[in-house]
Formats: structure tokens, C-alpha cells, sequence
């Protein structure tokens, strides 16, 4: 197998093995995003500016904020 094709085949595998969601609620990255994401992360958004301090105070929460940063949202870990 030439060198190029293997090259391709093991970006092809790292950028399959290193792909999160990460990035979507990021601000950095809204330019890469598909139409798709770009719904999605809007939503998250809303969800997110919209709950009222009382709800941010259920247990729960904070295991929803984890997984609001581990997409990149850095506003509602600061909230609380």
C-alpha cells in the first residue's frame, strides 16, 4: 500500500477515535458546525439561559451542568 493511502486511512481512524461533542456549545467553534448542530446547540442554549435560579438548585443539576460543559458551555457551571 503507498504511503499517501495509509496516511489517509490513519487520519481517517484518529479523527474517528478522537471525535466528541466537545466543541458545540463552544463559541470558537460555531463556524464548523453543521445546520444541524447549529439547531441543537441553539436549543441547548435556550434550555440552558432559560432555567429560572430555583431549578439550578435541584440535585440533578449538577449532573446536568457536567454534561452542558463537557459540551463546552462555560456559563452554567458559573451560574449557580
Amino acid at each position: 500500500m503507498e504511503a499517501g493511502r495509509r496516511l489517509e486511512i490513519f487520519l481517517d481512524y484518529l479523527l474517528a477515535r478522537t471525535r466528541d461533542a466537545a466543541h458545540l456549545l463552544d463559541d470558537r467553534y460555531v463556524a464548523v458546525l453543521t445546520q444541524a448542530e447549529r439547531e441543537l446547540r441553539d436549543a441547548l442554549i435556550l434550555f440552558e439561559k432559560g432555567l429560572p435560579p430555583n431549578a439550578r438548585k435541584a440535585p440533578v443539576w449538577e449532573q446536568i451542568a457536567r454534561i452542558l460543559a463537557g459540551l463546552g458551555c462555560r456559563e452554567s457551571t458559573e451560574r449557580k
